[in-house]
């Protein structure tokens, strides 16, 4: 599963041991994407799951200030705070709704003579 990640708001305590703006929870999306067939008869079948993660901010020996973090900074702070069950709670959601989207009948409008 190629999961993507998107950050989508960043807690802040406003002021620990003379740090201002001290990220503490980060607020995600994963997402992934199936294409199957080609041309006209292209489909593409996604999945969607959010959470969040408390970050440990007892040591901010490593501290960035709040306007120099990028989102691969939160990316990464996300990915180091969230547990293997969260993870895979998260992907196992996105493929449920992938297959769900996958085995879903499409369905058509229309009478024949209009075709």
């Amino acid at each position: 599963m190629a999961t993507q990640w998107a950050i989508t708001n960043l807690d802040r305590i406003a002021s620990i041991n003379s740090k201002t703006d001290v990220v503490c929870a980060i607020f995600f999306v994963l997402s992934d994407s199936e294409t199957q067939g080609s041309g006209d008869n292209e489909v593409t079948h996604t999945g969607e799951s959010s959470g969040a993660v408390v970050l440990d901010t007892t040591d901010l020996s490593s501290f960035i200030d709040f306007e120099d973090i990028t989102e691969n900074n939160a990316i990464s702070w996300a990915k180091s705070a969230i547990s293997a069950e969260q993870l895979a709670w998260h992907e196992s959601e996105i493929s449920d709704q992938i297959a769900n989207s996958k085995s879903t009948i499409e369905k058509k409008e229309g009478v024949p003579w209009n075709e």
